[in-house]
């Protein structure tokens, strides 16, 4: 009796014994776990601040670069002002200064600077000036203007004074002022807009 008690008691120890580990290494993985799950939800906040962070940083640069690139766009010393400059001083000097004799080479001197349009408008068969019909014409002041470069277009105005005559009669003063567009991709004016007389207040057609 006294070994069957005591074989009792031994068996009762082991259980409680495997139980008790049993119990130990379930709290261990679900401390263990709980800690896994921890650690990664910190990762993940810390993560989630590091691409927030980014962003942000992303973002500065960005708007640093746009920045810098408009300025750069926009400096009057950019190449892009000094060809606008030369393409519209070229093409209003072609355009105003002309005798009978050269009236139709002009195309040839400034067509490049025009686009397709302007070339078709000037020069084309149904064009604004198919004959000079005996006007000389020259010019005596050119002021050009620019504004800031929007996209690939850069507008600015013209101011040109110019004297003409018909035939033998005396030479008249004239001032206009135009509104032009300049293509910054294509490096020709694209828009070339008469406002009239500044002096006068009267549009030309």
């Amino acid at each position: 009796m006294k070994i069957k008690m005591v074989l009792l008691c031994g068996m009762l120890c082991v259980l409680l014994l495997a139980l008790g580990f049993a119990y130990h290494k379930q709290a261990n993985q679900l401390e263990n776990q709980r800690t896994v799950v921890q650690v990664t939800k910190k990762a993940n906040r810390q993560l989630k601040k590091q691409i927030v962070q980014q962003q942000v940083d992303f973002n500065k640069i960005r708007r640093k670069l746009v920045k810098k690139e408009a300025t750069q766009r926009n400096d009057p010393t950019n190449d892009v002002y000094q060809t606008y400059q030369i393409a519209t001083e070229k093409v209003f000097n072609g355009l105003f200064t002309f005798n009978p004799s050269n009236y139709k080479e002009r195309q040839r001197f400034i067509g490049s600077y025009l686009s397709d349009q302007l070339n078709e408008r000037y020069f084309g068969k149904k064009g604004y000036y198919g004959d000079a019909n005996q006007t000389t014409s020259k010019v005596l002041s050119l002021h050009i203007y620019n504004r800031t470069i929007q996209n690939d277009s850069l507008d600015g105005v013209v101011v040109v004074t110019y004297q003409s005559k018909i035939n033998d009669n005396d030479f008249r003063k004239a001032t206009e002022l135009f509104e032009v567009s300049f293509n910054v991709e294509s490096n020709k004016l694209q828009s070339i807009q008469s406002l009239g007389n500044p002096l006068k207040g009267e549009l030309l057609e």
